[in-house]
C-alpha cells in the first residue's frame, strides 16, 4: 500500500531556508513552488527506504516553522508524527522487510500514517495472541 504525504512549507526568514528548499528539490518527492518562497513537496511512500529517509529530513528542518503543514492525502497530520513515522518505517524495511513493531502497548499515532501498518497483526498483538513465522 502507498500513500501520499505532502509538506508545505515556506517562506520562512530562518538561515536554513535555502538548505531546506535544496533538500527538498534535490530528494525524491516532487518540489513544486506555489508561490515566491512557499513550496509543496510530496512523497508516494511505499517500500522505497530513501522517500522515508528525506522525508524525515525535510521535516527534521522544517516542522517547526510557522508555515510549515503536514497532509496525508487532503487530510492534515501532525508534523511530529509524520517526522517520527518517517524515522521508523525506512529502519523496520531495512531490517525486516517488513513493518514488526510490536504493539503490546497500543497503537502510536505514529503509525496511523505509516504504510506499513497491519492492522490485523496489531489487533492481535493487543490481545496478545503470539504467531510466530516460520
Amino acid at each position: 500500500m502507498e500513500r501520499r504525504v505532502t509538506v508545505e512549507f515556506g517562506p520562512s526568514r530562518s538561515k536554513r531556508f535555502a538548505k531546506a528548499v535544496a533538500a527538498a528539490q534535490s530528494g525524491p518527492g516532487r518540489c513544486q513552488e506555489l508561490e515566491p518562497g512557499r513550496y509543496r513537496v510530496s512523497f508516494m511512500l511505499g517500500t522505497d527506504t530513501r522517500a522515508y529517509t528525506d522525508l524525515c529530513r525535510l521535516l527534521a528542518r522544517v516542522r517547526h516553522w510557522g508555515a510549515t503543514e503536514v497532509f496525508e492525502g487532503d487530510e492534515p497530520v501532525s508534523a511530529y508524527h509524520a517526522r517520527e513515522m518517517a524515522w521508523c518505517a525506512p529502519w523496520q524495511l531495512n531490517s525486516f522487510g517488513e513493518c514488526r513493531f510490536r504493539f503490546s502497548y497500543g497503537v502510536f499515532p505514529r503509525c496511523s500514517l505509516c504504510p506499513l501498518f497491519d492492522r490485523e497483526r496489531a489487533i492481535r498483538d493487543l490481545l496478545g495472541e503470539i504467531r510466530f513465522r516460520r
